[in-house]
């Protein structure tokens, strides 16, 4: 499944959203607003994890091993999917 991500994030569609994504972070246009504290603001901080959270580890596992490069280590038995609920 690795590989798979690897090579979705290499198709050129995709890597032009990116690159255009990764231009306006060095710009400065998307970012984090600096009055914002993701470490002392609560409720930005349960934002952001709920988000991360919502995601099956068995998906976002490989994801994440594709744009980093290396492998993730299984924690436990979360890794598997899990059917979603209606």
């Amino acid at each position: 499944m690795r590989g798979k991500f690897a090579s979705l994030l290499q198709e050129p569609s995709l890597r032009c959203i990116l690159a255009a994504v990764e231009r306006e972070v060095k710009e400065g246009r998307l970012s984090i607003r600096p009055d914002r504290d993701c470490t002392s603001d609560l409720g930005l901080r349960d934002g952001l994890l709920l988000r991360l959270l919502s995601f099956e580890g068995a998906w976002l596992r490989p994801a994440l091993e594709a744009v980093f490069a290396q492998a993730i280590p299984r924690s436990h038995a979360s890794d598997r999917l899990l059917p979603h609920r209606v």
